[in-house]
């Protein structure tokens, strides 16, 4: 499960990956009371990632070949 929290200016939004790490990734812009729509669209995109089983980290992602 992954949360949106409205912090110093900005969205928040965290989760948990399978191996148990706290995972982290700031957006800007919003109100304190609605998040920006990337914002949202990302939480879902990660959710329904980590519920198949299909997320990869950034940083795996992007290893050179």
């Amino acid at each position: 499960m992954a949360s949106l929290r409205y912090r110093a200016h900005g969205w928040d939004l965290r989760y948990r990956q399978r191996d148990g790490r706290e995972r982290t990734e700031r957006f800007g812009g919003g109100s304190p009371r609605r998040a920006p729509q990337e914002a949202l669209e990302r939480k879902s995109e990660v959710e329904a990632q980590l519920y198949r089983g299909t997320y990869i980290a950034r940083e795996d992602r992007e290893l050179p070949f």
